[in-house]
């Protein structure tokens, strides 16, 4: 996940309040599922990211937004393959005087 992604995503969704005459303090759980719903709602799970830290910090009280939890990796990576995905990542390195 890249920062502009996140801001993107706060951007879109704090536009999208202010269409419908909302600030983020007035924002309810319903006007934030509407959101959700609305057909034209783009980075949905960076907004997450946005909605949580903004309850987290106050600046929006009384909403929840789900997460998907990561169960980390599909399947173990045997010692040969990360020997070799090292190696792969050392040869790319640059030097630093260049």
């Amino acid at each position: 996940m890249n920062v502009r992604c996140h801001v993107t995503a706060a951007a879109k969704f704090l536009d999208w309040l202010t269409g419908t005459g909302l600030t983020l303090s007035d924002c309810t759980q319903p006007d934030l599922e509407r959101w959700t719903s609305d057909a034209d709602a783009t980075y949905r799970d960076e907004t997450g990211h946005f909605v949580r830290w903004s309850v987290q910090h106050h600046h929006a009280r009384g909403l929840t937004y789900g997460t998907t939890r990561w169960t980390g990796p599909l399947s173990t990576i045997d010692s040969e393959k990360r020997w070799s995905d090292a190696r792969r990542h050392v040869s790319r390195r640059v030097p630093e005087n260049q």
